[in-house]
């Protein structure tokens, strides 16, 4: 009776083992909004996993008339971790955190023949933020993950701005350097995401 006692507690920590040894991978498509989207990769376990974003890959021209053009380019990478909890077999609670950064671009050229003038603004942003992350996932299948979140976030952003205004023979350029802190959850704090669950077994 002693030796399977000793036994069976000697055998309990391989036993732990091979119930942790699962190791999950998800891959798939995020979007803020509907009209901002990305990419994420997660790695880890059924308890917590590392996360991969590349965040609101965006790009957009509008030009209205041959005098008018507006650009637009965003993009943004972030890691972080995230921890899990089950309820049920359908849906996991997640909390955790991020780390990233974000780069935009921003074009505007007009002009008009009549009044002899150009206007230019070209503004450039980077930005470094933390969020945090308090959501759920539900399950398909165990394969598909449909996510929800919110993100409060802290960021600080760096803004470059060159503006050119000319008007008949009168031309001026303004420079100006400003930076910004932003606290707090905006709209397009909310993060929607498609995974599909890929689990395998450490060697």
């Amino acid at each position: 009776m002693k030796k399977d006692v000793l036994v069976f507690l000697l055998s309990t920590p391989f036993l732990l083992n091979a119930q942790e040894s699962t190791k999950i991978q998800e891959i798939g498509g995020t979007t803020r909004s509907l009209s901002n989207f990305g990419v994420t990769y997660r790695i880890g376990n059924t308890h917590a996993v590392w996360r991969f974003d590349g965040l609101g890959i965006n790009l957009g021209t509008n030009t209205r008339r041959t005098d008018y053009v507006n650009q637009s380019f965003g993009a943004g990478l972030s890691i972080g971790r995230e921890w899990r909890r089950p309820l049920g077999d359908r849906f996991e609670l997640r909390s955790g955190f991020d780390l990233g950064f974000a780069y935009s671009f921003f074009n505007l050229e007009q002009g008009s023949i009549i009044q002899d003038s150009e206007y230019a603004q070209k503004t450039i942003e980077y930005r470094p933020n933390f969020n945090g992350v308090f959501g759920f996932n539900f399950l398909f299948y165990e394969q598909l993950v449909l996510g929800f979140e919110v993100q409060p976030s802290v960021s600080y952003g760096i803004i470059r701005r060159t503006e050119y205004n000319r008007s008949f023979d009168q031309e001026s350029i303004t420079t100006s350097n400003r930076e910004a802190i932003s606290i707090g959850v905006k709209t397009n704090s909310v993060l929607l995401s498609l995974s599909y669950r890929f689990n395998r077994s450490k060697d």
